[in-house]
């Protein structure tokens, strides 16, 4: 996950607990942090921040200890096009699950919105979609040394065979691009129209 404005981190300082809340990441990017102050953190992951913040803090802390959560995620926008009914762009946002969720410490549990949410938001796909040849393209975390990586998506195994590793977690900025196929097929529409 790619930490970006809107998303709210609960930081834990182990021995500091006048520090320890949660933090809101603004518009721009930036965490306003204890002794620190502003600080850019859009682009990385929490493992990364983790690790970057654990070296800034050893200027102020003996020997800091410091861990990270996510409170609250920011709502994702992705982009349909091709062989959907409804192209576009789309906002889908994370649900938080009750039923898992603790009310001690900050142990939320969130439902990540899936492939198959966006194309129920693109009001489903053409006639002309190649369910076999689905391409998503995602940012890369800095860590991983950054710029954009795509994934070929057959959803058609989803249909036919359950096969829910298919239906991928999306992530803001997400592009979904389903190909056209040359010739409509007659067993994809068949799965299509009896799922939901």
């Amino acid at each position: 996950y790619i930490l970006g404005p809107g998303d709210t981190v609960y930081i834990s300082f182990n021995g500091l607990e006048m520090f320890s809340t949660r933090y809101t990441i603004n518009p721009e990017g930036f965490l306003t942090l204890p002794e620190i102050g502003l600080f850019n953190v859009e682009g990385k992951t929490l493992n990364n921040l983790k690790k970057i913040l654990t070296e800034k803090y050893k200027e102020f802390l003996f020997n800091p200890e410091i861990e990270l959560s996510i409170t609250n995620y920011r709502p994702i926008n992705i982009f349909l096009r091709g062989q959907v009914n409804r192209p576009g762009l789309y906002t889908l946002g994370y649900l938080k699950d009750k039923s898992l969720s603790s009310n001690k410490g900050n142990n939320n549990y969130f439902v990540t919105p899936k492939l198959f949410d966006a194309l129920q938001k693109g009001e489903g796909i053409t006639l002309n979609a190649d369910l076999t040849n689905i391409s998503v393209i995602r940012k890369n975390p800095e860590n991983f040394g950054g710029g954009q990586i795509e994934a070929n998506i057959n959803l058609l195994n989803l249909f036919q065979n359950g096969d829910l590793n298919q239906n991928i977690a999306l992530r803001d900025g997400d592009i979904i691009s389903i190909s056209k196929s040359k010739t409509p097929l007659l067993d994809q529409l068949l799965d299509i129209n009896r799922t939901n």
